[in-house]
């Protein structure tokens, strides 16, 4: 797993003075988004500011260092990002902030878009998804190659057609952004959640990208869907509930996952 917070360490954060917290309007969390990806934000020129655009203190420095702080980037008058501003990690935010963290990485800069057909679009889907569970089950050993294919090969479709409208297609799409790096999962998870808001995905899906997101940004996972090798879960947040969140889900008990790793699911180690 990499590090959490080894995308945060190389901000240079200023503690000058703020100037007038009128003269800067927030950036919508969309736009951020975009913007992060295509290396548009130039975070050495920005001023890391608390929620009310004051200069830091010690303590909020440490807890931004910590991962433990969400970021709103905010507009000068002349349109530049030239302010972020810290807030409480909340619940609600954290999915953002992971996006965020990930994306400024420049994640596709090592995609290599190949010509497309849209009209062949879903036959692209399901050759992919043949060689994504080839690779997983053995039948193939160039996992790394095949993976770079899949990868390439979805994201010109991506990037050139339109979403496909099958739930097989999405469920295609879905396992060979899952089983490729967390950045570019970061990037597209907003549209596979719209995708269970009208059928198209299984909302057990959802479950095993958010919860991997989240383990591979420190948190704990919600569902208890990632494993950590050799014989437990990565930490799960309120641990006791987490069967009624799986069966919301359509997942079986965590015990039953449990003993089909190998190991037996005991609650009190992870209270």
């Amino acid at each position: 797993m990499k590090n959490p917070f080894s995308i945060l360490f190389f901000i240079i954060i200023i503690s000058s003075g703020c100037k007038n917290t009128e003269e800067y309007t927030r950036v919508p969390d969309v736009e951020i988004i975009e913007l992060l990806k295509e290396g548009k934000v130039n975070f050495l020129k920005t001023l890391y500011t608390d929620q009310y655009g004051s200069p830091l203190t010690d303590s909020v420095r440490l807890l931004l260092n910590q991962g433990k702080m969400a970021r709103d980037f905010y507009r000068d008058l002349n349109g530049d990002i030239t302010q972020i501003r810290l807030t409480s990690i909340t619940d609600d935010k954290i999915l953002h902030e992971i996006r965020t963290r990930e994306l400024q990485q420049n994640p596709f800069e090592d995609v290599d878009y190949v010509v497309i057909d849209c009209s062949e679009a879903s036959l692209l889907y399901q050759r992919a998804f043949k060689r994504d569970q080839d690779a997983r089950n053995g039948t193939v050993t160039n996992t790394i190659a095949l993976d770079k294919l899949n990868r390439d090969t979805i994201f010109s479709v991506i990037d050139k057609c339109k979403w496909p409208t099958t739930k097989d297609d999405i469920t295609a799409m879905w396992y060979i952004v899952q089983h490729g790096e967390s950045e570019k999962m970061s990037y597209y998870y907003p549209q596979f959640k719209q995708m269970v808001k009208i059928d198209l995905l299984s909302p057990r899906l959802l479950a095993k990208m958010e919860d991997r997101m989240l383990m591979n940004n420190g948190f704990p996972q919600i569902y208890g869907t990632q494993i950590a090798p050799p014989h437990s879960f990565h930490e799960i947040k309120d641990a006791r509930n987490v069967n009624k969140r799986r069966k919301e889900v359509g997942l079986d008990s965590i015990e039953i996952t449990a003993r089909e790793f190998g190991f037996e699911f005991k609650l009190e180690d992870y209270l």
